[in-house]
């Protein structure tokens, strides 16, 4: 990869996993600790855990050289339309395993 000039990606790349792993983390303590979060926090923290924010990363890393540092930077910035897509499909998959139950 870093002969292909683009070596820069995998660091946002393990960033991604590693926020993912923080939310692994918080969720466990949640259950350690016998204690029910927040809406808020639970948010904040499910939306990490599900990953589709490291996907994102990994898909943009997928797409090679087209895709700028400037992209990544956006991208990890958590702007609010990537934020919201991961909350409808979220909400979509929540929505599916609901009905096969």
């Amino acid at each position: 990869m870093e002969k292909q000039g683009y070596h820069y990606q995998l660091h946002y790349v393990i960033e991604a996993m590693k926020n993912q792993v923080r939310a692994y983390f918080g969720e466990a303590k949640w259950v350690h600790k016998q204690q029910i979060p927040t809406m808020e926090n639970y948010m904040r923290i499910a939306l990490l855990s599900s990953g589709y924010s490291l996907l994102t990363t990994l898909s943009f890393m997928g797409m090679g050289e087209i895709v700028t540092k400037e992209v990544f930077d956006w991208v990890i910035s958590d702007p609010k339309i990537i934020t919201a897509s991961y909350i409808i499909v979220w909400f979509m998959d929540d929505m599916t395993s609901h009905k096969k139950t």
